[in-house]
């Protein structure tokens, strides 16, 4: 039971620990010092290992890290969520490596549940389920376990072989009480619209940092982000006509230096005021072509770029405000933390024949949509003579040199093995085989070279989709980069230069099996996090249909109540609460460890007083209590109801037993023999003590 019980409480914690990991915002020094404390408890659980943390060392650290922790949140990090973070795990460490007592127990259990509190604010992805479950189980073992300990009669050793049987009853009750408790939790879940959700939301950062979708992008970048399979976007068609091939733009730069494309930042930005639930972002559709809508869910993404198929003409999203750039992308820079979600409408890319829509181009954004880095190569401009010779328009010359792109050149994500002082020459004469942000620079280069105006666009292309349920994965893997080229009587045209992977593989077991966990990550945000009124109200609608009597008009309330809550308590929280919490924080810490300091530093001092002073039987007691007080840090404690002999009798065999007695004989000569010889003695046992090492297994025998 003894070691259930340690294993349970280290399964308690470590499912914590690893549901923040989880979220990505750990940073990885308390990540790897965390992981490594409970790797050491557990070796120490399993016997292998005898790890003590002197007790002064411990509570110097406590002090030290009380000072730290405003300091921490107020000059460092500038962050509560963090900080409070780096204090929960510290503690954390603190306790793992020294808890032996019931007390110390206690804590740890306490710390493991703000682990699991703070996951939940950190993170809202799917996997935080898993690591619940393992919480709640481990949680029932430990409690179940913990209470057994408590009662057992008998005396317990550890035995360090290792367990031979797990009690099965046992186990079979807590996996059953947890199964009863997220059935009604589930239901409590569904039954209860998110609000506390959208309390935190701004307390935490984005999870995936995007680079390569704003206003600028560095040679490398794309690729670089390609090599990841994090899945981005959940993207569901709603209209029965769905395009072939979507390319989902991003931003377009039309910029470049020679390694590095970008926007001049606000230039030609337009702020579009979302008053309505469907804005509109097209002045009217060309008459020949066909509309379709899709649902976008951004994942929490460090981008607030908006990502539409096609020509977008109307948009419904829930923010105040959008921003419309120079080069046709879109922005929303004020929407919901914790990803959000939009609705487009768009219509083909196709040929125009109405010249009333076609977008007019300024001299200005003319002669920067032509510009090239100075000084240019000289083969480049022979290079794009040659692939465009025999051509008789402007949009066969950017055909021609699409379709040389990509059939001389070959397509590979591994990056060349030093950084050439121009990529693009590099690129085109010597390595000829890169990803697609070498082939859409090299192809916009070279159209400007031939009078093309020509910008590099930032986006998505390809997608796993389910099709059951009909939504589409959109994974970093599918960023991709092409070029668009303004064509007289054509506007702005659409070409990729990128060939093929040669080195596509076909979906495996494993990629089954990450398409089958994204479904259930869409469910995850849809039925889950983002429950609301909305949902509920669908929810409770099916349930009237199945059973005639049940109204819903109970909701009116809760959304009401819950707009309140969200607009006027919530927005006083942010502005004020948080460097009061810090405040009360490390007043509660001082409150939780200032009596234990101040017992510690009183019982110093009387010893202290004692050497310099005739010691009599008062100041025996003091040593006496002193010495009691180093054993409660060790984890053993002294029945009141025992006598010093019987106590000292009743020490199991180790390193501190012959020290207790020879303390215990050196007390009795000095409290009732009036012996002021034995102090000496007493103040050298005393410090032997504080240093031997007590193993668990002593612990637990003298505890019993």
């Amino acid at each position: 039971m003894e070691r259930l019980f340690q294993f349970s409480l280290l399964g308690l914690v470590t499912s914590g620990y690893l549901a923040v990991v989880a979220s990505g915002l750990l940073d990885l020094p308390t990540a790897v010092l965390t992981g490594l404390a409970l790797l050491i408890r557990g070796l120490m659980a399993s016997g292998l290992i005898d790890f003590q943390i002197p007790e002064k060392g411990a509570l110097y650290a406590t002090l030290a890290y009380i000072v730290f922790y405003p300091f921490d949140y107020f000059v460092l990090t500038h962050d509560f969520i963090a900080s409070t973070i780096h204090l929960v795990f510290f503690l954390s460490i603190l306790r793992i490596l020294t808890a032996r007592t019931q007390r110390d127990y206690l804590y740890v259990q306490l710390l493991a549940l703000l682990e699991i509190l703070g996951a939940c604010i950190l993170t809202a992805q799917l996997n935080f389920l898993v690591f619940l479950v393992a919480f709640v189980l481990f949680g029932l073992t430990t409690l179940a376990a913990g209470e057994i300990r408590r009662a057992s009669i008998e005396p317990v050793v550890v035995a360090y072989g290792g367990a031979r049987r797990v009690p099965a009853k046992l186990v079979t009750f807590t996996a059953f009480a947890s199964l009863i408790i997220f059935t009604v939790g589930a239901g409590l879940f569904f039954i209860l619209p998110r609000t506390a959700r959208a309390a935190f939301q701004h307390l935490t950062p984005s999870r995936y940092h995007l680079p390569g979708f704003s206003n600028e992008v560095t040679l490398g970048q794309i690729g670089e982000i390609k090599l990841s399979s994090e899945p981005l976007l959940y993207i569901r068609m709603l209209s029965d006509f769905k395009p072939r091939d979507l390319k989902w733009r991003g931003s377009a730069l039309q910029t470049f230096d020679g390694k590095r494309w970008f926007n001049a930042r606000f230039k030609n930005d337009e702020v579009i005021q979302v008053d309505s639930r469907l804005v509109s972002l097209a002045r009217r559709r060309p008459i020949n072509t066909r509309r379709f809508h899709y649902e976008v869910r951004a994942k929490d993404i460090a981008s607030d770029v908006l990502f539409f198929a096609g020509k977008p003409e109307f948009l419904s999203i829930e923010t105040p405000q959008i921003i419309r750039s120079g080069t046709g992308g879109y922005r929303a820079p004020m929407r919901p933390a914790g990803g959000f979600r939009y609705v487009g409408y768009s219509y083909e890319d196709t040929v125009v024949f109405d010249r009333s829509l076609l977008e007019t181009m300024s001299n200005e954004d003319r002669a920067e949509y032509l510009r090239v880095p100075k000084p240019v190569d000289a083969r480049l401009p022979e290079l794009a003579a040659t692939l465009t010779r025999g051509s008789r328009s402007l949009e066969e010359e950017a055909r021609a040199i699409e379709y040389q792109l990509q059939h001389q050149f070959t397509y590979t994500l591994q990056m060349p093995d030093h950084e050439p002082a121009d990529p693009l020459a590099h690129f085109l004469f010597e390595r000829k085989k890169g990803h697609c942000e070498y082939f859409a620079s090299a192809m916009a280069i070279l159209l400007r070279l031939r009078g093309i105006p020509s910008r590099v666009v930032t986006g998505f292309q390809g997608s796993d989709e389910d099709p059951i349920n009909g939504w589409s994965v959109i994974r970093a893997s599918d960023a991709h980069s092409w070029v668009e080229a303004y064509i007289a009587d054509r506007g702005w045209v659409v070409f990729d230069p990128t060939p093929a992977d040669p080195n596509a593989l076909r979906p495996g077991i494993f990629t089954r099996m990450n398409r089958a966990w994204d479904m259930m990550e869409v469910f995850w945000s849809d039925w889950v996090m983002s429950y609301d009124l909305e949902h509920q109200i669908v929810l409770a609608t099916s349930l009237q249909r199945t059973s005639r009597g049940t109204g819903i008009k109970w909701l009116d309330g809760l959304a009401s109540g819950a707009s309140w809550f969200q607009d006027e308590f919530l927005e006083r929280l942010k502005q004020r609460a948080i460097p009061l919490a810090v405040l009360l924080i490390t007043l509660v810490l001082s409150v939780v460890y200032g009596p234990l300091v101040w017992r510690q530093a009183r019982s110093r001092w009387r010893v202290g007083r004692i050497r310099q002073s005739t010691a009599g039987a008062h100041e025996a007691t003091v040593l006496y209590e002193r010495m009691l007080e180093i054993l409660r840090g060790r984890g053993i404690e002294k029945p009141a109801w025992l006598t010093p002999t019987e106590f000292a009798g009743m020490m199991p065999q180790g390193a501190i037993a012959p020290i207790v007695a020879d303390f215990t004989n050196a007390y009795l000569a000095l409290r009732f023999g009036g012996k002021r010889e034995a102090v000496p003695r007493m103040f050298e046992l005393i410090q032997r003590l504080a240093v031997t090492p007590v193993s668990q297994a002593t612990i637990h025998r003298a505890n019993r």
